[in-house]
């Protein structure tokens, strides 16, 4: 059970004990040297006429170097890799977003599924939200999306890298500009609207274990969405506003989206 191999013939097997006494390499054994070993010490013999014989499985799984000394570099035991991991980005709180994930391993270890959801509880959108700040009276209500991370090295190392794919939906409100003109004078009224963000978004980062149970990880994606609706008309109307007669018209269909993350969290 400790990782070591002997060259040994057996003497007699008993209802608890095994008695043996090591061979040289010629297979005489050595005089005097019998040994009374526990069945409990011992995981299996191997005959020399190829019969195994199966007397103790171990608890858990252990590398041995050549030596018989246990690999340092193997996880102990109580500390084999989660599949679960939940965690809270905590750079959204910079944009008063509490930003919840929970991510599930499959079992080789190399794929991530999860979900996220955020919830913002500002009167009005920050800066980070520079597209929606554009927008009258904006205000960022909530996030949910779903993804996907892939960790080459299977968590072999106290820091994984990796890389997946978000999809994140953004639902916000605001108010809509609207020109009237049927009096034959244009009148400006504001109108409650809501609009959303539907992004996809390719990520990188690392996860690093704390410890036993904790972990942080960092996210950084880059991506995009189509602006539509309300959102859309809006946005190239304001941007349109102070133009001259002879400057172009703008009309934007797609925005650029980043996102980035610093997640603290537990895994079990």
């Amino acid at each position: 059970m400790d990782g070591t191999t002997r060259l040994v013939k057996v003497l007699e097997i008993a209802p608890d004990n095994i008695t043996i006494v090591p061979i040289s390499e010629s297979g005489a054994p050595f005089a005097d040297a019998n040994e009374v070993i526990s069945k409990n010490d011992i995981i299996l013999i191997e005959y020399k006429s190829g019969l195994v014989e199966v007397y103790t499985l171990p608890q858990k799984t252990a590398i041995y170097n050549a030596n018989g000394g246990l690999r340092k570099d193997i996880k102990k035991e109580g500390q084999e890799l989660a599949f679960n991991f939940a965690s809270v980005n905590t750079l959204a709180l910079c944009n008063s977003d509490i930003s919840v994930f929970f991510e599930r391993l499959i079992q080789s270890k190399k794929l991530g599924f999860g979900f996220m959801t955020a919830y913002n509880f500002n009167n009005y959108v920050t800066l980070p939200n520079v597209f929606l700040r554009v927008l009258n009276n904006a205000k960022k209500n909530y996030d949910v999306g779903g993804f996907v991370n892939f960790y080459p090295g299977h968590f072999k190392r106290k820091t994984t890298f990796y890389f997946g794919a978000l999809i994140k939906y953004t639902s916000f409100s605001f108010s809509k500009l609207v020109e009237d003109n049927t009096s034959g004078t244009a009148v400006i009224r504001y109108v409650p609207a809501n609009g959303y963000q539907l992004s996809t978004i390719i990520d990188v980062g690392t996860h690093s274990y704390i410890g036993k149970n904790f972990f942080f990880k960092t996210i950084f994606g880059i991506g995009g969405f189509k602006l539509n609706g309300d959102f859309k008309q809006q946005f190239n109307y304001i941007l349109n506003q102070n133009n001259k007669p002879t400057d172009p018209p703008v009309n934007y269909n797609f925005l650029p989206k980043l996102y980035v993350g610093l997640n603290i969290g537990f895994n079990f």
